[in-house]
């Protein structure tokens, strides 16, 4: 049998998800959204990244898909590590 207790039909999802008046509930946004982007680096250009910023969001991607031979989670993290604090040392300039 199913438990219907804790599921929400799709119309309660999307009404949860509207931003109403400018406000963001925690839902859904139109910055999450991917417009005809088929890869990273069309996200990447999308939002004008700079190369410590698409190196970060290439490296949190790898986590769960496009992991290739070679790559660990170890060296995704340190890799985010290494881009996040030059992106740091590049704004405090």
């Amino acid at each position: 049998m199913k438990n219907t207790k804790n599921t929400k039909s799709i119309k309660e999802i999307e009404k949860y998800e509207e931003i109403e008046e400018g406000h963001n509930n925690g839902g859904s946004t139109d910055y999450y959204k991917l417009q005809g982007m088929s890869d990273l680096q069309d996200i990447i250009e999308a939002r004008n990244m700079n190369f410590a910023q698409g190196n970060i969001l290439k490296a949190a991607f790898c986590f769960n898909v496009g992991r290739h031979e070679g790559t660990s989670y170890e060296r995704e993290l340190n890799k985010i590590i290494y881009f996040a604090k030059r992106e740091l040392e590049r704004i405090k300039k």
